[in-house]
């Protein structure tokens, strides 16, 4: 009786979490959550207000390596692509603008940079957990490539995914 019982219990945690961790990702083919935040320049940005456009939205931080790595493929996208339609839009999870600013001036950052707040809530809302975090969004505001990491080869995938939509 108490290995059935230890065994349902187990089963509807794992149950409980599944569904837990299911409500709380961004998988492709899903719509985007929609967000509103500030650029570093001070300027309000929502995401929705790009439907009917390319959208790369990376999530990167200050101490991550990988990001400055991503960084270099993220402004040649947005100066390639930029009068085609698409835009590509970072955002910095450090909670702490002056790091931001200064990652963003050594990266030579050209397209908009927007600061998730202290709480992290757009951050939560994506389900990060690594970064960099990169995700492609349709002109109808649907994930269609998400990218955890950037490795080797990373930057051509990514540039091949982004010229593929904007075709479509």
């Amino acid at each position: 009786m108490r290995t059935i019982t230890a065994q349902f219990l187990v089963a509807t945690l794992c149950l409980l979490l599944l569904t837990a961790v299911s409500a709380s990702t961004v998988s492709v083919g899903e719509r985007a959550p929609d967000f509103a935040l500030r650029t570093l320049d001070g300027k309000n940005l929502r995401l929705s207000e790009y439907r009917s456009e390319v959208v790369v939205l990376n999530f990167w931080a200050s101490w991550c390596n990988k990001c400055r790595d991503a960084m270099p493929t993220l402004n040649s996208l947005h100066t390639q692509y930029q009068n085609a339609g698409l835009h590509v839009l970072a955002i910095g999870v450090d909670g702490e603008s002056h790091k931001a600013l200064e990652f963003v001036d050594a990266a030579g950052v050209s397209f908009p940079v927007l600061a998730d707040s202290k709480k992290g809530s757009v951050s939560r809302m994506y389900d990060l957990g690594s970064m960099p975090l990169t995700l492609i969004i349709d002109r109808e505001g649907n994930v269609r490539h998400i990218h955890i990491g950037f490795k080797k080869g990373s930057g051509a995938t990514i540039a091949a995914e982004v010229a593929d939509l904007l075709a479509e």
